[in-house]
């Protein structure tokens, strides 16, 4: 049995009002979080103004300077990088750690962007250029760690030079 007409015209005000009254609530949510772990500072938390209380953090940690223009730098300590890195002419001389079958990216703005990186040693590391559908203002290049060793990637640009330095373990 079918419903009649006005059977039907008078849920649809029913379901319209409950589906507002669902999504009205759905974006008050609550949280199941433990207290104080949200971004609601508490009175304990949250430093004054007048607060001359020395912080401290970690040595490891990145630090920021203001620049003469008001931006910010990040400085971190020199340390190998790994697995997954983007790394630009800005690495010039860097130090990258992998493991056989791990890779990191190799992104190259103009001028470098017409260079083809090289390795010294084809059988540690291997590089490919990364084909985009699109050109995202930069040529890209993957390198691939084959095998256990040392080998030093190269580009070359407009006179210049610049290396990183990669060692690949088993």
């Amino acid at each position: 049995m079918t419903p009649s007409p006005i059977a039907r015209r008078a849920a649809a005000p029913a379901s319209a009002a409950c589906l507002a009254i669902g999504l009205l609530l759905a974006g008050c949510g609550t949280s199941t979080a433990p207290e104080g772990t949200g971004s609601t500072p508490t009175s304990d938390s949250t430093p004054s103004a007048t607060d001359n209380t020395p912080s401290t953090t970690d040595a490891t940690s990145p630090t920021s300077d203001a620049t003469t223009d008001g931006a910010t730098m990040t400085q971190t300590p020199e340390e190998p990088l790994g697995a997954g890195a983007v790394l630009t002419p800005e690495d010039d001389g860097a130090t990258v750690r992998l493991m056989v079958g791990e890779e990191v990216s190799v992104q190259l703005a103009p001028p470098w962007d017409t260079a083809e990186p090289v390795s010294e040693d084809a059988d540690v590391v291997e590089v490919v250029r990364v084909d985009h559908f699109t050109d995202p203002g930069y040529a890209e290049f993957t390198l691939l760690a084959l095998g256990a060793g040392e080998a030093r990637v190269q580009v070359q640009a407009e006179g210049e030079e610049i290396g990183i330095h990669l060692t690949v373990t088993d």
